[in-house]
């Protein structure tokens, strides 16, 4: 819309998917819970982008809706009475509150220093095997440049799988290799796109730079 926005934060990069399926989880949380959570939000989203296909997803929204998150998608009443139940804008003075977590206005042991927050969410996508997406993440003032909003991000929690060298072969389950007998690894990634280090028992073992291995 045509509204002003202030202190925008971005953090965006490329990524190559392992598997069909990326995700990582995080916090939203604002100033603007309380007073403002009826009718007046901050931006918030998490832009992924097929470089291929140029298809933009929003990864940032209200579980099984496609409403974007924010203080007035999430909230809770009990922190902000309305006039007979009902905000301003006519919705009801919760929504999805199941999503909304915590009101920490007055607490002096809350972890972070906003007046309310979410449950730990999950951001999620469908995503084509080693093929290059691009992730924009923003958030920003709306309208003023005072009451902020931020996303916390679990640390390790992006997620975007791990190679699958194979079936292992263990001599546990009867398929281990015997002497003089050879295995193929395959990293199953573009040599194109791809440079390759083997290690063995954590040391690089030299010469070997291409996507598969053979050992015995």
């Amino acid at each position: 819309n045509t509204d002003d926005y202030h202190n925008a934060t971005i953090l965006e990069f490329d990524f190559l998917p392992f598997n069909n399926d990326m995700n990582f989880n995080f916090i939203f949380a604002s100033n603007e819970y309380g007073q403002y959570q009826c009718n007046y939000s901050d931006a918030f989203a998490f832009f992924l982008t097929n470089t291929v296909t140029g298809v933009t997803t929003n990864l940032a929204l209200v579980p099984n809706t496609t409403l974007p998150i924010s203080v007035t998608t999430i909230r809770n009443g009990a922190h902000n009475a309305g006039v007979n139940g009902i905000c301003v804008d006519g919705n009801p003075i919760s929504m999805n509150e199941t999503y909304f977590d915590s009101y920490n206005a007055g607490s002096t042991t809350n972890a972070i220093n906003f007046i309310g927050q979410t449950v730990k969410m999950v951001a999620q996508s469908s995503v084509v095997p080693f093929t290059k997406y691009h992730i924009k993440m923003v958030i920003q003032d709306r309208g003023d440049s005072s009451m902020d909003s931020a996303v916390f991000i679990e640390g390790g929690s992006f997620n975007i799988g791990s190679l699958d060298l194979g079936n292992p072969v263990l001599i546990g389950e009867g398929n281990g290799l015997c002497v003089g007998d050879s295995y193929t690894l395959q990293a199953g990634m573009n040599p194109l796109l791809f440079t390759f280090e083997w290690f063995k028992d954590g040391i690089q073992i030299p010469g070997q730079t291409g996507a598969t291995l053979t050992v015995t």
